[in-house]
């Protein structure tokens, strides 16, 4: 049997392993006061191999206890090393002081043994050469530590745990470290880091480590949140631009509206970012970086503010001058005499297309009623659908009567009317039946409510029995003024009636408005054309009391007739631009269910003026509400 190697705690191979009855008492005492002071007795060491003496005569060897006493102890004060080196990196240095990687500390992994180490524990008897194989088979290859020391093996490798290439042999009598030094041709050995030892690292040990990690933690909320706050303020600035390149060049109010959210949600949101509370205080560097971006942060809510108001003062500017309601789907028609180029001249001088042209039929006799060919082939193939005003009896016909009509008398005529209108491609127009019936003029002023019910339902049922007529339309039309009697009693019922058509126009009888006193000023006037217009909107027959009607049958609104008129007895308000504002707004009123407005562009004889043209102030108010 082949002699054992040395022993791996420095016994010799005689001698009994762990007897403590062999030790003299002041030994122990001495091994306990070792303990205690944590100090460890030098042992001698043989220059050839580098290992432990064995034990001298009359000095009994170190025991199994001591040597994990002071195994605990030296780990203990490795783990302080380790958690210093750290936390130097911890502050910028990179790695451990310069002054630890010139002397014989080598920094582990904690939990880990440096090479130094375990150098230093097989030089002191407190790691064997067993123990050292032992470790490096757990974590990899370990070959001798060279005799020279801890100076040379670092000089020769990595001062971090690294692969260390020592060359050397195995020491005498280590079959396995031989058979592997054999193996690799005796050149050159790898040492590896040893592997993790048996015991945990100590309380203090591990507080300094999850001390040194929440140093670490602390810091990543605090880049996050810069980085957080770069990100909002691209967000914001980015917002704006898409915001400002969307803007179409109309600048409607909608897209205003809509900048601003986009700029108020990217601002919210970068406010939101940075109010953020950090998790720990923040460096220098963070405060710095915050202050910067919440400076950015105010700069691009202020640039955004201003490219908004700028927006909306543009976008006011330009709805107006497009015109407040010239895409009403409310029709445009107009009176210009009969003439088709002059309503186009009409639309031209607007500068909005116009829908419709009225226009009055001759009205002297039965043939001038039932066939008013002159206007029937003056308006063919205009384009324009047609209103026209028609008489319900001839006005130098006395023999023409109401009970007459009532008794359908008359069926015949207001048949070939009808057939004329589709043979001129007009079946669609619209007739004011009996237009401003109520005003005592008239010359089908009723006589009896009944008698004018019935001829108008005569009329009605004759013309509509005529084919092509399926789109012929019938305005039951009163003036305004007609005040002598409630008009509403004259109503022919729904199954006779399309429109509610009321005519008005800027004149007033009311105390306090027309006419003008000599000396009025500019607010005298303005303050009696509003007494007017008062009047025309809430008069015992106004405006809105035909509104309510109006709705009272389900019908569309309409005013075939309306305008200015400078009248020579002075009732009437001439250029009044705020007569033509207060009637735009009312006929544009979706709640007044308008369904055509028609305005009265004729001056007729020595009556008065309407002309827009010529009312320039007026005129241009019209223009600006109605233009595109």
């Amino acid at each position: 049997m082949p002699d054992r190697p040395s022993h791996p705690y420095g016994l010799a191979p005689d001698e009994e392993l762990n007897a403590p009855s062999s030790r003299p008492e002041p030994a122990r005492a001495e091994a306990r006061t070792r303990r205690q002071t944590g100090s460890r007795r030098p042992m001698p060491t043989t220059a050839a191999t580098g290992r432990p003496a064995p034990a001298v005569a009359g000095r009994p060897a170190q025991s199994r206890r001591e040597a994990r006493a002071q195994q605990r102890l030296a780990e203990t004060a490795q783990n302080q090393r380790i958690q210093e080196d750290r936390h130097d990196r911890d502050q910028g240095s990179g790695g451990a002081p310069a002054e630890h990687l010139a002397t014989n500390d080598v920094w582990a992994p904690p939990g880990h043994r440096s090479l130094e180490e375990a150098a230093s524990l097989g030089q002191g008897g407190l790691l064997g050469q067993d123990e050292l194989a032992g470790s490096g088979r757990r974590a990899g290859r370990v070959g001798p530590v060279s005799a020279a020391g801890p100076a040379e093996s670092l000089s020769q490798g990595s001062a971090r745990g690294r692969s260390v290439p020592v060359s050397g042999a195995a020491p005498e009598g280590d079959l396995e470290l031989e058979g592997e030094a054999a193996r690799d041709g005796g050149s050159r050995r790898e040492v590896h880091s040893l592997g993790n030892v048996s015991r945990p690292p100590s309380r203090r040990a591990r507080r300094d480590v999850e001390k040194g990690r929440r140093a670490e933690r602390s810091r990543k909320p605090r880049l996050m949140q810069i980085a957080g706050g770069a990100v909002a303020v691209l967000a914001v600035l980015g917002g704006v631009v898409v915001a400002i390149d969307r803007i179409p060049g109309d600048k409607t109010p909608e897209n205003t509206a809509a900048l601003a959210s986009t700029v108020s949600a990217s601002t919210s949101a970068s406010l939101d970012l940075g109010n953020t509370t950090p998790t720990a205080t923040p460096s220098a560097k963070a405060t710095h970086a915050k202050k910067k971006t919440e400076k950015v942060v105010k700069k691009a809510e202020a640039k955004a503010k201003k490219v908004t108001t700028v927006t909306k003062k543009k976008a006011a500017t330009t709805t107006t001058s497009a015109g407040t309601y010239a895409s009403s789907p409310v029709k445009l028609g107009v009176f210009r005499g009969t003439s088709p180029s002059e309503v186009a001249s009409f639309g031209a001088w607007l500068g909005n297309d116009v829908d419709y042209a009225m226009d009055f039929s001759s009205r002297t006799s039965w043939d001038e009623i039932s066939d008013p060919s002159y206007m029937l082939d003056t308006w063919k193939g205009s384009g324009y659908r047609m209103i026209y005003a028609t008489a319900m009896l001839p006005t130098q016909d006395d023999s023409a009567t109401m009970a007459a009509g009532a008794n359908g008398e008359y069926d015949q005529y207001f048949k070939t009317l009808a057939k004329n209108l589709v043979a001129a491609g007009q079946g669609d127009s619209i007739l004011r039946l009996g237009w401003e019936f109520n005003l005592s003029a008239s010359r089908w002023h009723p006589d009896t409510k009944a008698n004018f019910i019935n001829y108008w339902q005569h009329i009605v049922k004759a013309m509509r029995s005529v084919p092509g007529t399926d789109n012929l339309a019938f305005d039951w039309n009163p003036n305004i003024g007609g005040e002598v009697y409630d008009s509403t009693n004259y109503y022919p019922g729904n199954a006779y009636v399309d429109y509610i058509g009321i005519d008005t126009y800027d004149i007033s009888w009311v105390e306090g408005s027309y006419p003008f006193p000599s000396s009025c000023s500019a607010a005298c006037k303005q303050e009696r054309r509003e007494a007017a217009w008062e009047s025309t909107l809430n008069g015992t027959f106004g405006l809105n009391f035909w509104s309510d009607f109006a709705k009272s049958k389900g019908k569309p609104m309409t005013l075939p007739e309306w305008g200015l008129w400078e009248r020579p007895d002075g009732h009437g308000g001439g250029d009044n631009a705020y007569y033509i504002q207060q009637m735009l707004d009312f006929i544009y009123d979706p709640s007044n269910n308008v369904g055509y407005q028609s305005y009265f562009e004729f001056n007729v004889g020595s009556s008065g003026t309407h002309m827009l043209e010529t009312h320039t102030t007026a005129g241009a108010k019209f223009k600006k509400l109605l233009g595109k």
